[in-house]
């Protein structure tokens, strides 16, 4: 049974899942100019395929528009109908140390998938998907990632003007980094079908998606080679798939009803020119799993109090992120306090 403040959390961030009956969906049809736009932009010895399928071979059917023709539409009939494709449901698992030594809890995964379905996924998800979401105001100005024309450095930019507004006008205000545990690894294919289609996903590639992911085998590959047994999926966490096209999107889509749910559960930054005609509210600044919470804190306050108000906003976000299915690392949360006296 849920405590009831979690219990809080989850009704608040369930009423934001609300789907937008106006909103158009994007189409599911793979085209041949599609397919060879993505691997023509695709590296020959980009690694993929557990199949042995090489990039190589897609490369060379984009020089025939009749094979382009014929590998878009093996591509695009599982995200027409909603179902799988059994080649899909194979991914193997490179390990790569993060660290010069090799500790086991830091490693970073990266997973091999399909080419074709790889291809689809950018197709669909991080061009089509994405720019619909943003041709049609879905997107808030406070995430950055995966977005066309959006860099980590406009995230900066932001964080230094928060600062430099808060020097001037002298107001305090709490800052507080952190970092999402597993990210990609830990997305809930059942959530994300729901927020990806809140953007303008059909059902069926929603459905599609989730089936390919879900049904996988996973194989690890290791200097002596790839194992010959296979991860079940019900021991896994969750996950979209380190490397696939779709994890960004997935993330993001989950994101705007996590945003939401922060907007509703705390007070935010608030800022405004002298002459009060502009006007910036922000609760956060997102790039992928990197997140920046602000709060104005009240002036005249003991530190006791800003240090509880600040545990309050953790607890509320780690809430939120436990909801879908992630959680909060806390070994890499730092908080700052700025007041003026």
């Amino acid at each position: 049974m849920l405590e009831r403040y979690d219990a809080d959390i989850l009704r608040v961030f369930i009423e934001q899942l609300g789907q937008r009956d106006s909103l158009p969906s994007i189409t599911p049809i793979i085209s041949g100019s599609d397919f060879r736009n993505i691997f023509q932009q695709t590296k020959e010895f980009t690694s993929s395929s557990p199949s042995g399928i090489h990039i190589g071979h897609y490369k060379l059917a984009t020089r025939s528009k009749y094979l382009s023709d014929i590998h878009a539409a093996f591509m695009s009939l599982p995200f027409q109908y909603g179902f799988s494709l059994r080649r899909w449901q194979q991914s193997t698992h490179v390990m790569l140390p993060k660290l010069e030594r090799p500790y086991l809890h830091k490693l970073r995964i990266i997973q091999l998938f399909e080419g074709d379905f790889i291809a689809a996924l950018k197709i669909l998800y991080a061009k089509r998907l994405m720019h619909h979401s943003e041709n049609n105001l879905l997107n808030p100005d406070q995430i950055y990632a995966g977005r066309k024309g959006r860099t980590v450095h406009d995230c900066l930019v932001n964080l230094q003007l928060t600062y430099e507004i808060s020097q001037t006008i002298r107001e305090p205000m709490a800052i507080i980094f952190n970092d999402m545990a597993g990210c990609f690894d830990r997305i809930r294919l059942n959530l994300n079908t729901i927020t990806t289609r809140r953007l303008g996903v059909p059902k069926e590639v929603a459905i599609s998606h989730a089936k390919t992911i879900t049904g996988m085998e996973h194989r690890i590959r290791t200097a002596f080679g790839d194992s010959e047994g296979t991860i079940s999926p019900s021991t896994l966490l969750g996950g979209s798939g380190q490397g696939s096209g779709g994890s960004p999107s997935a993330c993001h889509s989950q994101l705007l009803p996590m945003l939401a749910t922060l907007e509703k559960l705390t007070n935010g930054q608030h800022l405004s020119d002298p002459t009060n005609t502009i006007q910036v509210s922000q609760h956060i600044i997102s790039w992928v799993d990197d997140t920046v919470n602000k709060e104005d804190l009240s002036r005249n306050t003991s530190i006791n109090n800003h240090i509880h108000r600040v545990g309050d906003i953790l607890k509320k976000w780690r809430w939120i992120l436990r909801t879908t299915g992630g959680d909060l690392e806390l070994s890499k949360t730092v908080v700052y306090l700025l007041d003026y006296v």
